[in-house]
Formats: C-alpha cells, structure tokens, sequence
C-alpha cells in the first residue's frame, strides 16, 4: 500500500517522551473540573445522516460535577502500562477483556508493530501507509477492554480512582472545550 499523491503528509510528532516512566508524571494542572449539567443524546428519526439503531431516539441525562483529564492518553501513557505487564494481569482485565485477550493472543495494541528482540517492548506504529517510528506524544489507540485495564492499572500506580467516561460525560467534555459548559 503507498500514500496516494497528493495526500497530506502525517502529522509532525515530538517524542517528547523520553521514557515510559516521564509519562506517569501528571500534576493537578492536568484536570479540568466539569460543571454539573445536562446533555441531550440521541437523534430523532428524520435526522439527515446515517445513524446505527442505537443512535435513535432522544434522551436527556443529568450529569453531577466531574474531572476530566485534559489531554489524551498518549503511546508514551500506554508504553508505561505495556512495560508494566499490564497485558499479563489478568486481575486488570474485566471477564470479558480476558476472554477477547485470551482469544486475539494480545499482548500490546493492534497498531504496534515490534521493533527489536521479542520481550523488549520496543514498537513502532503502523500507520494506514506506513510504519513509523513510535510517535509517544500521539494519542494511543485501544479498544475498550485496553483501555478499562489501562485505567484499573493507573489507578492502583496513582492510589486514585480513574474510569472511561460515559458518553454523556464524552458530550459533556466536548461542550466544556468549546466553551459551551461553565468551567470551575
């Protein structure tokens, strides 16, 4: 597969991460308070686009007050779990995260690529075209069982509670950025 002409190039990435371990250093600056409020979801029927069934239908849900990270969590962030083990404990994982586990025979995300001796935890990524160098400050991408894991394994190193957010809290976030949710 080539990049066809005319296609933008990748997006330039810092490696600002030296090491799995710098990834691990949050502070307090790095959450934002989200008001408590209310968001619609949901789309009615006459809606002009595609939708999946479950996309239809409007409802409203009150949500209290969160935090929310305020960036993404990064190849760097996920490289520190992989290092960890995070793929080999198996109390990290929900019953259904192990069974898909067991059953792909995973042992780090779906687009990292090896990149030296087994059991060195050196990866690159494949990208659509290619395969780069492992770009540490891009967002990781991992399935929902990954990330409930990641979540379970950053909370015991961090002794703090962290969760994925529920799609209202999603909708929520989104409208803080945009300004459109009060901000503490």
């Amino acid at each position: 597969l080539e990049r066809p002409a005319g296609f933008a190039p990748l997006a330039p990435h810092l490696n600002a991460v030296a090491d799995a371990a710098s990834a691990l250093q949050f502070s307090e600056g790095d959450w934002q308070e989200i008001e408590a409020t209310s968001v619609r979801l949901g789309k009615s029927k006459e809606h002009p686009s595609y939708g999946w069934d479950n996309e239809y239908g409007r409802r409203s849900v009150n949500l209290r007050a969160f935090q929310s990270g305020r960036s993404l969590i990064t190849n760097g962030d996920f490289l520190a779990f992989v290092e960890a083990g995070g793929y080999f404990e198996d109390r990290l994982w929900s019953e259904t995260g192990r069974r898909w586990k067991s059953f792909r025979n995973v042992k780090f995300p779906t687009f990292w690529v090896p990149d030296g001796p087994s059991g060195s935890n050196q990866f690159k990524l494949r990208t659509i075209f290619e395969v780069i160098d492992m770009p540490l400050d891009w967002p990781c991408l991992v399935n929902y069982h990954e990330a409930k894991a990641f979540c379970r394994w950053r909370s015991e190193v961090d002794n703090r509670h962290y969760r994925l957010p529920s799609e209202a809290e999603h909708h929520a976030m989104r409208r803080y950025e945009s300004g459109a949710v009060g901000r503490n």
